[in-house]
């Protein structure tokens, strides 16, 4: 059971705004081990016994109900930090503990901590049917207890009243709780979306405007992934609404400053699920990801889509062929257009 688990969670790669989190692997050990044996992370930890390398190197090869991924800083593509999660099943329900750690004081108070753990309890509820994570605590690491309650992490109390209790505190996340604090989230695409994603792609109605309306088989639709998830030159996100994902953006860097989007939604989505997904994503990209310029390819005789693309405030930029004509969104339109489009969003599709 576990080891399905795992599978659903390894082969996914996860990025941040200012982070990239991956699982790790047995050329990281010695930086984990460096990490981790220091003593302020050291003394955050509930074993009392220093690891030595050798215990290290077991314990990397043993993890059968563990995950552990590296939390990597964008800026100089150095492990800062580790987050993990360990399943556990009992009386039939599948729960989870959090575990997490930012391994240098220079990373400190910057928040990363609080980006990497909202992007990994996100994934793992999504990803997994645990029913919720707890986490412990030293008592007066008050970082670690504010981070955890901003996410909806609840103190519990200690049953047994001993010594060591009374210096840790037990916190817990259920998945109800954390679905009513998520019920809007723009996210990566993770490995455990692939089988619904190809579904929609596949569907006669996304197919028939597709500049490739060839069926696609899952050998090819994992390929497609595991390219995005390796080539800095890819971007794809999902929007969930509600617990529900709705629709999906591909992007491909075509220079520093510019990328190709292609975007659809689940085929039977409700009106206006389009300009909504386009909305947050089109702010990703002028915002986060700094770009200048956004092209799509569309076929000429495609109305619909060219009329949801100018309402957008993209502009015919010049015929790619007899067949499909190509259109840019420059981010100054966007700027004078993106306040109008969420006041649609949210009077004329009243999509929240």
């Amino acid at each position: 059971m576990f080891s399905k688990i795992k599978k659903n969670i390894i082969n996914t790669k996860l990025e941040t705004s200012r982070l990239i989190l991956r699982p790790i692997t047995i050329k990281d050990l010695r930086k984990i081990f460096e990490m981790r044996n220091k003593n302020f992370v050291f003394n955050m930890m509930r074993t009392e016994e220093a690891l030595n390398y050798k215990s290290h190197i077991k314990w990397f090869k043993d993890k059968k109900n563990r995950v552990d991924y590296a939390i990597i800083n964008k800026k100089n593509k150095k492990i800062i930090g580790i987050i993990n999660t360990i399943f556990y099943l009992k009386n039939n329900i599948l729960y989870a503990e959090l575990g997490k750690y930012i391994g240098y004081k220079s990373f400190h108070g910057k928040g990363l901590g609080s980006e990497a753990t909202k992007e990994w309890v996100n994934f793992i509820f999504i990803s997994t049917n645990i029913n919720y994570f707890f986490a412990q605590t030293l008592k007066d690491n008050f970082s670690n207890i504010k981070l955890n309650k901003k996410l909806g992490f609840n103190i519990l109390k200690n049953k047994k009243q001993n010594l060591e209790k009374l210096e840790w505190k037990t916190m817990k996340l259920t998945r109800e709780k954390w679905k009513i604090k998520n019920l809007e989230i723009l996210r990566n695409i993770y490995y455990s979306d692939l089988k619904k994603i190809l579904s929609w792609r596949n569907s006669l109605k996304v197919r028939e405007i597709s500049l490739d309306a060839a069926y696609i088989t899952y050998a090819k639709h994992l390929k497609w992934y595991k390219k995005i998830q390796s080539n800095k030159s890819y971007f794809s996100f999902l929007i969930s609404l509600k617990n529900t994902i709705f629709g999906i953006v591909n992007l491909k860097k075509i220079s520093p400053k510019k990328v190709k989007w292609s975007i659809y939604k689940k085929p039977g989505s409700q009106r206006g699920i389009g300009s909504y997904l386009a909305h947050k994503v089109l702010n990703k990209v002028f915002y986060d990801l700094q770009m200048e310029g956004v092209f799509a390819s569309i076929y000429s005789t495609n109305d619909a889509s060219i009329k949801f693309h100018e309402s957008l405030g993209f502009k015919f930029n010049k015929k790619i062929n007899n067949s499909i004509s190509e259109f840019l969104l420059k981010k100054s339109s966007w700027m004078k257009n993106k306040d109008f489009i969420n006041k649609k969003i949210n009077t004329k599709y009243k999509i929240r």
